[in-house]
């Protein structure tokens, strides 16, 4: 059996239990988090910046903006479906990827909303605000405990858990290994495009092996899937 651990919010799964079925894997739905809408103030910006799935589908239902940055394909496509084309990806889809296209380079006096959650750290505010930019944070929304899910009584000593941010894999090291002492967890590989180091991931405990990938897509995440030696 080759399963994998979805630890994604429900409401961002989408058709991923498909598509693994479809590739000869079995999906095992754990989400480490629930997505919650928090209300905020929207302005007009030159530059808007979307960090996220979750930060389109809570943030402005439209934009007032003249350049709009998304941080991967997944969070592209959302804002094409919702607002416009010609959204603008970096070449790396990352936070540092971000910082280093030539568009976020010289913006003094530039107008920036960052569009994201309540767990985003401050490097892309900070750094885009040392430049010169007058930076806003739009928290949109935040993370809450997972809904109540039923939980096998035996899960399979090996698999690999789609790790699609970290601060979800230590939501789900806390809600799931600790508080309902799913231990087996530990031992399971992972998969990644996030930049999390593996000194990260082995400070929560796990001791799988960590499989990198280029980006974060769901077409990535199967191919990576594939060339595992199971």
């Amino acid at each position: 059996m080759k399963a994998v651990v979805i630890i994604r919010p429900q409401s961002l799964q989408g058709q991923v239990g498909d598509l693994l079925i479809k590739s000869g894997f079995a999906p095992i739905f754990l989400p480490a988090a629930t997505v919650v809408k928090l209300d905020y103030i929207d302005s007009e910006s030159d530059i808007a910046i979307f960090v996220s799935q979750p930060s389109v589908q809570y943030g402005p239902s439209s934009l007032q903006t003249t350049t709009v940055f998304a941080i991967g394909p997944q969070t592209a496509l959302s804002i094409e479906r919702s607002h416009q084309s010609g959204v603008v990806l970096p070449t790396r889809f990352s936070t540092e990827g971000l910082l280093d296209h030539h568009l976020l380079q010289n913006i003094e006096n530039q107008r920036i909303n960052i569009y994201c959650g309540q767990h985003s750290k401050n490097k892309l505010f900070e750094t885009l605000q040392s430049r010169g930019a007058h930076v806003e944070k739009k928290v949109v929304y935040a993370l809450s405990a997972p809904s109540a899910v039923t939980l096998n009584k035996e899960y399979p000593s090996k698999g690999v858990i789609w790790v699609s941010s970290f601060e979800l894999l230590k939501r789900f090291k806390t809600y799931y290994i600790e508080k309902r002492e799913l231990s087996c967890f530990k031992n399971y590989d992972m998969i990644t495009a996030t930049s999390v180091s593996q000194e990260d991931i082995r400070a929560l405990g796990f001791k799988g092996q960590v499989h990198w990938l280029n980006n974060p897509s769901q077409s990535a995440m199967i191919e990576g899937l594939k060339a595992i030696d199971w």
